[in-house]
């Protein structure tokens, strides 16, 4: 019995011992990459070993060639390119570990995937042996694209993409799985369009409410046979999101908010904790035409002419550099997206949300990132701040200077933390 129980105990040590190395891997290539990150040129050249070998396009042989090569890319005004560590392992002595992961691009999609081999130091750090990767990401997956039926009749419009065991599901296809789909190579992504938008079937209002929107994400989780899932909810769909974690908590696995509106409809937040309209860059032009059209009636006889000025003017509002703003897709050629039925829809949903029971979001003890920007005009940065500190397991990243579609104004922050929270550790 007593060797059994050393055996055990040499076992658990043995395990401990790895994951301690493999822990000191990992934060290494982090510091490594935030080296690269900052321009640090010195700081980069001190995790690499004086017969360190670089395989790219050409074989770099040395500390000296390898800081020449790259100094190319850390002398130039910002970072063409960056990655983190996905997996990492150490072999039984403890003084060999293996990194690999994303390499991402400056839109924060990933381009390419990276392998280092590092050595540790008789001093306790690790010098990098080996480099190397890829820079030919895998062909784009295929898209499976239809319709489901809720049990009251309304068919959803859905897209599903990626085989990864993760499943990330994402209400509002219409707004964000072109942009979110590249994750795919991380995930399986279901998104779907919500009921009275999208390519989803036009209803009358009396069947658009906070209560049938969490129960469609129910039925498209039904439909798809997911036991469990990382909701994406962005804007009004973070909120509704959170109402879906409160009452299936064991359904979600992580949860992920962009932009969420607030916990409460009629909350309000000092004023350092919003963001006014002084800097929207909107041509007079664009201004003078959308508001003779506001004057003339254009909402309801000109539905999608108006659409298409409304939107010039509106795409400036979701983005904090205004140089974003044409990075924004118009979804005009949709009936349901026209602002004459949509912003009947926004009414109607924020009605339902005001009368609904009230929500123990505390309850929420699954992991949550929310992701707000500080210049959001839509859902102030507040109740991002608000949603973070109420959520027990909750980690805000705030994006400084983003709007509402943060994910335009920083991909290269939003799309690399999304990849890192989704990973099971």
């Amino acid at each position: 019995m007593k060797k059994s129980i050393a055996c055990v105990l040499l076992f658990a040590a043995a395990s401990l011992f790895a994951q301690d190395r493999a822990e000191e891997v990992r934060q290494t290539e982090i510091a490594f990459a935030k080296a690269f990150a900052d321009r640090d040129k010195a700081a980069f050249a001190a995790f690499l070993a004086n017969d360190t070998t670089f395989l790219g396009r050409t074989t770099l042989h040395g500390k000296t060639e390898v800081v020449a090569a790259w100094s190319a890319w850390i002398d130039a005004p910002a970072p063409p390119f960056s990655w983190k560590p996905e997996r990492v392992v150490v072999n039984a002595a403890g003084d060999l570990g293996f990194s690999t992961g994303p390499v991402f691009g400056p839109d924060g999609k990933q381009s390419g995937t990276f392998t280092s081999t590092w050595q540790r130091q008789a001093d306790g750090s690790w010098k990098i042996l080996f480099d190397g990767g890829s820079s030919c990401p895998s062909p784009a997956p295929a898209v499976e694209e239809g319709f489901l039926t809720t049990p009251d009749g309304v068919r959803l419009h859905y897209a599903k993409t990626g085989r990864g065991s993760t499943v990330i599901v994402i209400p509002g296809k219409v707004l964000l799985f072109d942009d979110f789909k590249h994750l795919a190579g991380q995930a399986t992504i279901v998104a779907y369009d919500l009921r009275n938008r999208g390519r989803s079937d036009r209803i009358a209002l009396e069947k658009v409410s906070i209560e049938n929107d969490v129960r469609d994400l129910e039925t498209v989780r039904r439909h798809f046979n997911i036991d469990r899932f990382v909701p994406i909810g962005y804007s009004s769909m973070g909120f509704m999101t959170a109402v879906y974690t409160a009452q299936h908590p064991q359904r979600v696995e992580r949860l992920i908010q962009i932009g969420p509106s607030p916990m409460s409809p009629d909350a309000t937040f000092p004023k350092e904790l919003t963001h006014g309209y002084e800097d929207m860059t909107v041509s007079d032009e664009d201004v003078k035409r959308w508001r003779d059209m506001q004057a003339s009636g254009a909402i309801a006889s000109s539905p999608r002419e108006y659409c298409e000025a409304d939107w010039k003017v509106m795409q400036s509002l979701l983005v904090g550099n205004q140089a974003n703003a044409s990075k924004l897709k118009s979804h005009c050629d949709l009936e349901t997206e026209w602002p004459v039925h949509l912003q009947a829809h926004v009414t109607r949903l924020r009605e339902t949300i005001a009368k609904m029971p009230r929500v123990d979001f505390a309850s929420i003890t699954v992991p949550v990132l929310t992701i707000h920007g500080t210049f959001d005009r839509n859902a102030p940065y507040g109740s991002g701040l608000e949603w973070s500190k109420t959520l027990p397991n909750a980690k805000l990243l705030t994006i400084e200077g983003g709007a509402h579609a943060a994910w335009v104004d920083a991909p290269d922050v939003v799309f690399p933390a999304i990849r890192e929270f989704i990973v099971k550790r």
